[in-house]
């Protein structure tokens, strides 16, 4: 990209990097409920374990006639990249925020008086401490204990997916602070509400049962029974639900119309479609494989799914 067109992205209006961020998390979760609700389109939805037992049982009908649609179907599904590739998604997601908090701190000046907007600034600088907490702790999990198969793969738009999730969200706190004042950190400290410290502290809790979820898939048996797992199967995307669902509560309530607010909730709407989709895909999964062994009734929500 030449220096011109670099300064022109630098001199859009935030309005214009808001409806990106929108049309992106909008354009995704559109996909993933198509593709999840379009019968010949869901093996797109399928990696890891769930793709293996659908790659063999694909392999038997290998002779049937396939219509032109199908094959390019199955054209697509075998277009993959590697597994480990799951690592780019948070270490670009940690480069993001540090480079993020690095201009905003360069940025931030002491105050006099409180502004209108500082208590905003405040919320959008929580949000962004927290995403930065969230990169850094999934970036040392893949690279400590994470264990990805060699032969192990995803599809190639999973990864494209993934990789735009967390450009969107980095974009969307970028942008919600750029266009306020920044103070320094130790003004934000005084305008913390106990609102703010009870959020934050169910944000450090499911972070944890997360990184204690995470661990416990890593060090199983390749495709056994998780049986830590005591509510629901997928408990690592529940807490996942939770920490987005933490971010858009702390910038709804300072102001619901914002464009970040608006942002923050579309991301948690593509978060709970994508992850609820794969979570009912892995239930079944482990139905079929384990039968009676497999115990628990709900896929990622108790008592709704």
């Amino acid at each position: 990209m030449s220096s011109s067109n670099w300064q022109r992205w630098g001199q859009l209006p935030d309005v214009s990097l808001y409806h990106i961020v929108l049309g992106g998390y909008v354009f995704m979760t559109a996909n993933v409920l198509l593709v999840k609700f379009i019968k010949p389109l869901n093996s797109l939805l399928l990696y890891g374990k769930n793709r293996a037992q659908t790659t063999g049982d694909s392999s038997e009908n290998a002779q049937n006639s396939k219509s032109i649609l199908s094959k390019l179907i199955d054209d697509i599904f075998n277009l993959t990249v590697p597994k480990a590739w799951f690592s780019h998604y948070y270490v670009s997601f940690f480069v993001y925020c540090t480079l993020i908090q690095i201009v905003d701190i360069y940025k931030a000046a002491p105050v006099t008086e409180l502004a209108s907007n500082d208590v905003l600034y405040k919320s959008n600088k929580l949000i962004h401490i927290m995403l930065w907490i969230q990169s850094t702790r999934r970036t040392l999990e893949c690279f400590t204990f994470t264990k990805f198969a060699a032969n192990s793969k995803i599809n190639f738009s999973h990864y494209i997916v993934g990789m735009a999730f967390y450009a969107l969200v980095s974009l969307n706190s970028y942008v919600s602070l750029k266009e306020l004042h920044p103070i320094a950190f130790s003004e934000v400290w005084k305008l913390i509400t106990t609102a703010d410290v009870a959020l934050f502290a169910i944000f450090l809790a499911a972070s944890f049962d997360q990184f204690r979820n995470h661990y416990h898939l890593a060090t199983l048996v390749k495709y056994t029974i998780p049986y830590k797992f005591k509510l629901v199967a997928s408990p690592h995307y529940t807490d996942e639900i939770i920490i987005y669902s933490v971010v858009a509560a702390i910038s709804c309530k300072e102001s619901l119309s914002s464009f970040a607010s608006i942002n923050y909730l579309s991301c948690l709407i593509f978060t709970v479609v994508n992850l609820s989709v794969t979570s009912v895909d892995t239930y079944k999964y482990y139905q079929q494989k384990f039968g009676d062994k497999f115990k628990l009734q709900w896929a990622i929500l108790p008592g709704i799914l």
